[in-house]
């Protein structure tokens, strides 16, 4: 690790219509001639790095790219982008997550923690069932998680199991009096259209159905990304452009109103890890693991889910494009969802095994929160 000085922006990214963010369903093997394609509910950490990325190139200069400042791009931003191996990103050192942030507070996604708001919202809980069998010898009991239901006849709230029928509903927590429901939050609008050729004629087969995302008003993106303080180019200080302006991402372009906030919110802190008591670990990012089975086998119960990923490959070049060209993707992986929940007594395993994949927890994947039940 670096022990070079850094500062932190908090960056507000802030949608100004709908928006567009493509995964495996769009990308996969030139799905143009797919009728149905549907936008991701938010960008990926990779994507949040490619526009910093551009957006630094713009700030001093470098776009369009050619051979003559090929070496100052390389210096300015890496020469590749992500590839799960290398962190040198030239004077970026390093991304947080994305959140959500609405009225000054930063939400995580979460699942299965919060059934909802108001008086009846109930956090589910974990409780050991006596039983003469111990698990892995760290208890006697099978674990057993519940949650209240109101009876629909006393109108009382009773426990009950939950169940793998339970819904992987994805919730926007900030605490436990503020929970939405993401679908709530984020919604589908859907458009259809045709794809033409380069001449403006509409191609054979070429209608299709987009499905974008459009975020309520008052809700935007936030993360925080560090830079390096002694980054030189050309013998001068790099320093991030903090003014407000529109940038565009995602595949479709779709505009943004980028903010660095002058007073950052608050962010979550994270529990010591101990041994022995049970705690309770949530991703509040997608995370990389190389052995699900063995990571599953830490814990003591487990709720998750996992998410297909790829990303594309990328190089500082001075090469044009052709019409027809489609980015080179790296293999498909599988990561474990954000919001997935490990109930274990070996937190300190999970957190070591989640840490040590530093290429993908440097851009703010692999990231945790640890409480205690």
């Amino acid at each position: 690790m670096t022990n070079r000085p850094t500062t932190t922006y908090t960056i507000r990214l802030r949608p100004i219509d709908q928006f567009f963010f493509g995964g495996e369903t769009h990308h996969e093997l030139d799905n143009r001639r797919q009728y149905f394609h549907r936008s991701n509910a938010y960008p990926q950490q990779t994507s949040l790095l490619g526009m910093l990325r551009h957006q630094l190139l713009i700030q001093h200069g470098l776009i369009p790219l050619g051979k003559a400042n090929q070496q100052k791009a390389a210096a300015l931003i890496g020469d590749t982008g992500f590839d799960g191996q290398r962190t040198d990103y030239g004077c970026i050192a390093s991304l947080s997550p994305l959140r959500w942030l609405s009225n000054g507070k930063v939400h995580d996604l979460r699942h299965f923690e919060y059934l909802g708001t108001g008086k009846d919202a109930q956090r589910p809980r974990i409780r050991w069932e006596n039983k003469a069998t111990s698990i892995r010898g760290a208890s006697t009991g099978i674990p057993i998680l519940e949650h209240q239901i109101k009876n629909s006849k006393t109108h009382a709230l009773e426990p009950q199991p939950w169940t793998a029928k339970t819904s992987f509903a994805a919730k926007l927590v900030h605490d436990t009096t503020q929970v939405f429901d993401l679908e709530a939050i984020v919604k589908e609008v859907e458009q259809v259209g045709i794809w033409k050729d380069r001449e403006g004629k509409a191609k054979e087969e070429g209608y299709f159905k987009f499905v974008y995302q459009r975020m309520e008003t008052g809700w935007a993106f936030v993360f925080q990304a560090s830079f390096y303080d002694d980054a030189l180019l050309d013998g001068n200080p790099v320093r991030f452009d903090t003014s407000k302006r529109i940038i565009t991402m995602g595949a479709e372009r779709s505009p943004f109103e980028l903010e660095v906030l002058a007073d950052a919110p608050s962010f979550p802190s994270n529990a010591s890890p101990s041994g022995g008591s049970l705690q309770k670990l949530t991703l509040i990012s997608d995370a990389l693991v190389e052995d699900e089975a063995a990571f599953y086998k830490l814990s003591e119960l487990s709720l998750c889910d996992a998410t297909p990923f790829r990303h594309i490959k990328s190089a500082v070049h001075a090469e044009n494009h052709n019409y027809d060209d489609l980015p080179d993707r790296s293999e498909r992986r599988h990561l474990l969802r954000r919001g997935s929940v490990f109930y274990t007594q070996n937190a300190k395993s999970l957190a070591d095994e989640l840490e040590r994949h530093t290429a993908f927890r440097n851009i703010g994947y692999n990231h945790f929160i640890i409480e205690n039940p």
